[in-house]
């Protein structure tokens, strides 16, 4: 009786294929070749073999029994020294987990002596065994603690993605070359940007050019500091493509921490670069109604593209996560360039973390890191040294066109009716305010609908993604036509949006954020200068995670000058928070002693918040909009549905559940059925604090 490892496909095929895949995956081809064989072993047992046939026939039976550890054994019987790769072919189906765990397992005595096993299997095995050099494995494994985890959790996810792959029979698309891209923005780019002859265009013109040649620098931990306005997406990403030509890379990952710059970034690269050569992937709900090809689909699954556009969310999934599926992306990072743009996003007790993984990936696996921002923290005390891309990025911060703002900072709280006063008496046409807390937003938006002849918008985080996307486009035509508006927001303005008001009010935060604000304000410098006012509230809200110590931070800064792209006063902030960073869990320690289900499970790189739907009939008379998200909701697309979505903090969720506030269906889809207006987003008759 032959021995499938699957309907239509046999043991043998499918062990010899996932072993050839391995030998190209593995960071150790011939021990992955090895384990590509030994994985499925399991299957030869009869058990198995008759249930598969049986299953192969139009039969309905019951589970089948397990099948991994019996490869784990297998190897250990011949190779007693690698019991670090006989667990991860023993997890192979339950992901990663802490090696304690499987430590009794692989004591387990394997009968296998009345299996039927193929004979090319048996003699493709003996010559695998004395292929695979103990020394060389040994070598490999001599590292420090962490390169050790992160080693073996490669050679997991190659283990993963071939056998994924093989039994998909996946061939990866003809994609256009990393240097046919490379040619194909630059092309685009000179035709949109031909070279200017003066003012703020001839500065993002001089910056493009400057990230072309520094591209040139060796590979390894590169940096790009440019201050907001200067177009940083298109030249970041020419530098990255430039780059991975020229030193053989094999694609570009772009990552930044909020995915309002992702969607617009993702929607800008495909257009230019092509649909087919560019993936996003920034959820983790599976579409079951998508009109996207199931080569795009399956692709994502592997980041199978050139271009990976996605979060630093899903970048440290795959790096931290223990999962199967996050674990077979690991190998699309290989030779990689990873961009991470807005580095700063990296949560401030986070950071020595997310380094050092990202190090690793340096020193092991042939990946350049390019770091973008305007306010570059100082990574002097995490033992990297990036190198600066620019020969003068003061140049870019200094020049006139880019000093559009001045910023005056309060020192005494202030009411909400004295800012709108101020406003008044300032005569500017467009004001942007935006503050710490969705609170706090409120708060002031229904003191400024007191003026007379202003528009005023709210545009927050409790409004979801489809109705914050229509007030965008109304603030953006107020400001344009030079009516009189106020725009009332929180930080959620503050990324992947373009605004250009002729003065702003920010209140106080982290250094990076006010210089993320403040390129919302004047930003094509049609006003010789505009003041950015940073403040702090009377009134007292609870603040968000970190919000205190970025204050601090700032406050701690600040007494060396108020030049906010001062590298004095950048690095001042920087190391001051790196300082006090506060970390409740050793993750580094924890991966040195390979326990990375525990990490998995610890891992949080966002505060989590548990989606609720927002019917759109709350807020809009837009019939397509409405019949979209009905189709969507009796379809359960969460590709359509996450637009019209709204993130409740655990408290605030269950409070509003208990209060009947949100109804949640079999398919688990939570609404909410509550008060819910255009100006105040998702309202209670709660204190939700």
């Amino acid at each position: 009786m032959t021995a499938l490892a699957r309907p239509g496909q046999t043991l043998l095929a499918h062990s010899l294929g996932v072993s050839d895949r391995m030998s190209k995956y593995s960071p150790l081809p011939k021990w992955g070749a090895l384990l590509g064989l030994l994985h499925d072993y399991g299957k030869y047992r009869p058990t198995w073999v008759e249930g598969m046939q049986r299953i192969n026939n139009g039969e309905i039976i019951g589970r089948l029994p397990h099948h991994a550890l019996e490869g784990g054994l297998l190897l250990l019987r011949h190779q007693p020294k690698a019991e670090t790769l006989a667990i991860l072919i023993a997890s192979h189906h339950t992901g990663l987990p802490d090696v304690s765990e499987h430590k009794e397992k692989l004591k387990t005595e394997l009968d296998d002596h009345q299996w039927m096993i193929d004979q090319a299997y048996t003699q493709t095995l003996k010559q695998q065994l004395q292929q695979a050099d103990l020394g060389t494995l040994g070598q490999w494994l001599n590292c420090t603690p962490l390169q050790r985890a992160q080693r073996l959790r490669m050679m997991y996810g190659a283990l993963i993605l071939s056998d994924r792959q093989d039994a998909a029979q996946w061939q990866s698309p003809q994609y256009d070359s990393i240097s046919a891209l490379a040619k194909r923005l630059n092309d685009w780019y000179q035709n949109k940007y031909p070279k200017p002859d003066r003012g703020l265009n001839l500065k993002r013109w001089e910056f493009y050019q400057a990230c072309r040649e520094g591209a040139k620098h060796h590979p390894g931990w590169l940096s790009v500091r440019g201050p907001c306005g200067i177009s940083k997406t298109w030249s970041v990403m020419q530098m990255a493509l430039d780059h991975a030509a020229l030193y053989s890379k094999k694609r570009v990952i772009y990552c930044v921490p909020w995915t309002a710059i992702l969607e617009q970034s993702y929607d800008q690269y495909s257009e230019v670069l092509g649909n087919q050569n560019v993936i996003g992937h920034w959820s983790t709900l599976i579409d079951t109604d998508t009109t996207e090809s199931k080569r795009i689909i399956t692709a994502r699954q592997w980041w199978d593209a050139p271009i990976i556009a996605t979060t630093l969310v899903q970048l440290f999934n795959v790096l931290l996560n223990h999962t199967g599926s996050a674990a077979q992306r690991m190998p699309a990072l290989k030779d990689a360039v990873i961009v991470i743009d807005e580095v700063q996003g990296i949560p401030n007790e986070l950071v020595e973390t997310c380094i050092a993984l990202l190090n690793q990936l340096v020193q092991d696996h042939g990946v350049s890191i390019v770091l973008s921002t305007a306010t570059m923290p100082d990574y002097t005390k995490l033992k990297i040294a990036p190198m600066e891309c620019l020969s003068d990025h003061d140049y870019y911060f200094s020049a006139p066109e880019l000093h559009r703002v001045n910023y005056e900072f309060r020192t005494q709280p202030w009411e909400w009716d004295a800012m709108a006063d101020e406003i008044k008496r300032s005569g500017k046409t467009s004001t942007l305010i935006v503050t710490n807390t969705v609170a706090a937003c409120t708060d002031c938006y229904q003191v400024m609908q007191q003026l007379e002849g202003y528009t005023i918008y709210r545009y927050a985080a409790d409004m979801p993604p489809a109705h914050r996307r229509v007030v965008l486009q109304q603030i953006k035509a107020t400001v344009t036509n030079r009516q009189k508006v106020i725009v009332c927001a929180t930080s959620a303005i503050e990324t992947g949006v373009q605004l250009d008001c002729d003065q702003g009010y920010r209140e106080n935060t982290g250094i990076d954020s006010i210089v993320q604000f403040a390129g919302r304000i004047n930003r094509e410098g049609s006003q010789d200068t505009a003041t950015v006012t940073v403040f702090r509230t009377a009134q007292k809200y609870t603040p968000p995670p970190g919000a205190e110590a970025r204050c601090v931070a700032t406050s701690r800064a600040l007494a060396l000058g108020t030049d906010l792209h001062s590298s004095t006063v950048l690095e001042q902030y920087s190391r001051w928070l790196s300082d006090n960073a506060k970390l409740d869990y050793n993750y580094l320690h924890n991966l040195g002693h390979l326990n990375w289900r525990t990490v998995s499970e610890k891992w949080q790189m966002i505060t989590p918040t548990q989606a609720v739907l927002v019917d759109p009939r709350l807020w809009s008379q837009n019939s397509a909009v409405i019949a979209e998200y009905d189709r969507a909701v009796a379809a359960c697309n969460y590709k359509i549905l996450q637009q019209h979505c709204v993130g409740l903090y655990s408290c605030k969720y269950k409070k509003s559940k208990a209060a009947g506030l949100i109804t949640v269906q079999d398919n688990g889809l939570a609404f909410w059925s509550g008060s819910y207006t255009e100006g105040l987003g998702v309202t209670t008759d709660y204190d939700a604090d």
